[in-house]
């Protein structure tokens, strides 16, 4: 099976193509974990290649970067629950404010209907 292998203490990476070789690189085409062996014949053979070590520094990068997008976005969903809440608020606090009025307001009506 390729992919990230336990043994023991250590984290392997096994080839793609060749899971019997331990990974040595990524191919930046597929994306896909490849051994020295790919470099010279099978499907990855005129590929473009990285090393693992800097493909991995490139993912912490990029996941590093969505955490940050993600921290923000959380932020502006907070701000905005936040603002919403006081809108509730204030329309609470208005409805109260009618619904104090309303008595006057419907004697002005009835005495208004009297006088017609």
């Amino acid at each position: 099976e390729y992919g990230l292998t336990q043994q023991g203490d250590q984290l392997i990476a096994r080839c793609s193509v060749y899971p019997d070789l331990p990974a040595e690189f990524w191919c930046c085409a597929c994306n896909a974990l490849v051994s020295s062996r790919c470099h010279v014949v099978g499907i990855h053979k005129d590929h473009p290649f990285i090393t693992l070590r800097l493909a991995a520094e490139s993912h912490v990068r990029d996941v590093a970067a969505w955490a940050e997008r993600c921290r923000t976005q959380l932020n502006i969903t907070e701000n905005v629950i936040g603002n919403l809440r006081h809108a509730e608020d204030v329309i609470d606090h208005n409805l109260s404010l009618i619904h104090i009025s309303e008595p006057t307001r419907l004697l002005s009506i009835s005495y208004a209907v009297f006088c017609l």
